[in-house]
């Protein structure tokens, strides 16, 4: 369970069925490990040319998020571990945070271009840019009826 990554760790995140773990590096890998006996490493290899630097998965465990410095939102199948879309022009800056919804029907993203950007899975397009005078570090979002409300921890410049 060594040699995983050849730069530091820069993100990482549990899966909610508790059978995967995933890491993001400073080598643009992403390793999606399978728990609870560590034996079995998949690395997502040459889907970011630069750091990456969040990942997230969605609710159901069955996807998994990244952004990276190279300013790409990817969405990966955990069982299959296939790239299933990628944005690479919805952010002026990196990707510093990403986001399921919890019906996994959205993600959110923020940058330290100042946005969020909503995504429609299905539709594979943005629904929405919120732009401010902010970098988001982290967003959690929740499900209110109808709504998709995210909430941002704000890291003050």
């Amino acid at each position: 369970f060594t040699n995983i990554h050849k730069d530091w760790v820069r993100t990482l995140a549990f899966s909610s069925n508790g059978k995967y773990l995933a890491t993001g590096s400073g080598d643009k890998v992403i390793a999606l490990i399978e728990i609870p006996n560590f034996t079995r490493v998949h690395r997502l290899e040459n889907y970011h040319t630069s750091s990456v630097l969040t990942v997230n998965f969605s609710a159901d465990s069955r996807y998994l998020v990244s952004g990276g410095a190279d300013k790409k939102v990817n969405l990966f199948s955990v069982y299959s571990q296939q790239l299933l879309m990628s944005f690479a022009d919805i952010h002026q800056g990196s990707v510093n945070t990403v986001v399921f919804s919890p019906n996994g029907k959205y993600l959110a993203s923020g940058s330290n271009d100042l946005s969020v950007n909503i995504i429609d899975i299905e539709n594979q397009r943005v629904l929405k840019q919120i732009p401010d005078a902010v970098s988001y570090t982290h967003l959690r979002a929740h499900e209110t009826g109808r709504n998709l409300v995210c909430r941002l921890l704000l890291e003050k410049k």
